[in-house]
């Protein structure tokens, strides 16, 4: 049986296509940097219609690969859709003109999703594997089984830091104290005790482009395993930023995330430093692995997506803009309940101040209307059922 998932994420929507056998695997990126599109907590009609292109373009490569046939397609959002305030209208009006269903994936459930794709990590220590997002960065442990989240990501920090395509210098001293300050109460002994061996793995497509960039600038072969020294993240962080050659290093190991490396790169550096990591290494495995080895372990529960949207009585739109005017007219609309929101379970009392970090963060998704979304369920947890008219024509 082979599988797919769609990711909204908060610097593009990506698909992963893999057969449980792990005979096939295919992965797609298109940029999508959601806070260009977003003012006021809301996501605007251009960046609703954005996500709709993105995802009919993947659930077309899904329908028409040349060597398999999907059986099972879900789409995910994490960050993008966690921290607006009008996640449900995105969710109806994705579910309307893709047939998606989309799934909110809250922190907590993210970070778990990292640590199930990233298992084999576990043999070389008790690592800590750090998901480095747009918006957020989710931290977990093996052995204290505990899932922490920073609410700043790669395009956060630039958005609100960098006015040109990089860092200059000031700008990168600023991202630097941001960072310092915000681990200043952190205490990572929390997901790890040994210092001697403590080990950080970074998760995800910036963390894999970051390591590429890593072998091509100190010229090493590229590892099984993916580990770097720790001491060069930050020698490779000042030399990317200050290199005149620095944008065709980006475009030769990272093409697609060119204009968050260098922030994301910043964000790594600090963290290894400030946490006291004695082995890095960098994994090509996120989210997305780590949510379908969950799915079949029956650890968690999603809703499973269309390929295409159901028919409609309403006229076919037939490009882009039309999809935009569609979409403004229905935004002033009363939305429908599409799915009941789950809240993140609550930190454990008496820890330490890391979960009151943690907890800061995640107050930004509960600011969304409670309706916004839902994370997949944990196994033994009821899980809400879309309603079939929900995305209807009105």
């Amino acid at each position: 049986m082979t599988n797919a998932v769609i990711d909204i994420s908060s610097t593009g929507v990506s698909l992963l296509i893999q057969s449980d056998d792990g005979d096939y695997s295919y992965t797609r990126r298109e940029g999508f940097p959601s806070l260009r599109y977003t003012a006021e907590g809301r996501l605007n009609a251009e960046g609703i219609t954005k996500i709709c292109e993105k995802v009919m373009l993947l659930q077309h490569i899904c329908q028409h690969m040349p060597d398999c046939i999907v059986d099972n397609l879900y789409v995910l959002a994490t960050a993008s859709l966690r921290y607006i305030t009008n996640s449900e209208d995105v969710i109806e009006v994705v579910k309307k003109y893709t047939g998606a269903e989309v799934n909110i994936v809250d922190a907590t459930m993210e970070g778990k999703c990292s640590l199930a794709s990233n298992e084999r990590y576990r043999g070389m220590g008790d690592p800590v594997i750090i998901d480095i997002g747009g918006s957020s960065i989710e931290m977990g442990s093996y052995s204290s089984n505990e899932i922490c989240c920073l609410d700043f990501g790669a395009l956060s920090l630039k958005e609100r830091f960098v006015t040109g395509a990089y860092p200059n210098e000031e700008e990168y001293k600023k991202i630097k104290k941001y960072i310092k300050g915000a681990l200043l109460d952190f205490d990572v002994t929390e997901l790890c005790d040994d210092s001697e061996t403590r080990m950080a793995v970074f998760s995800g497509t910036l963390s894999s482009s970051i390591y590429k960039l890593y072998c091509k600038v100190f010229n090493e072969p590229l590892d099984e395993d993916r580990i770097a020294d720790p001491d060069k993240l930050s020698k490779l962080a000042k030399k990317v930023l200050t290199s005149d050659q620095r944008s065709q290093l980006l475009i030769e190991t990272a093409s697609g995330n060119v204009e968050y490396l260098g922030v994301a790169l910043v964000i790594i550096s600090r963290m290894v430093k400030e946490l006291d990591f004695r082995k890095v290494c960098f994994s090509e495995s996120g989210v997305k692995e780590g949510f379908l080895k969950l799915l079949e372990s029956g650890e968690i529960e999603a809703i499973p997506s269309g390929f295409e949207p159901a028919p409609s009585s309403e006229a076919k739109i037939e490009t882009l803009e039309e999809l935009t005017k569609a979409i403004k007219k229905r935004a002033k609309k009363a939305p429908h309940k599409v799915v009941e929101a789950k809240k993140p379970a609550a930190p454990a009392a008496g820890k330490k101040k890391s979960k009151d970090k943690a907890a800061r963060a995640d107050s930004a998704a509960d600011r969304a209307p409670a309706d916004a979304g839902q994370a997949p369920a944990e196994k033994g947890q009821p899980s809400s059922e879309a309603d079939p008219r929900d995305g209807a024509a009105e």
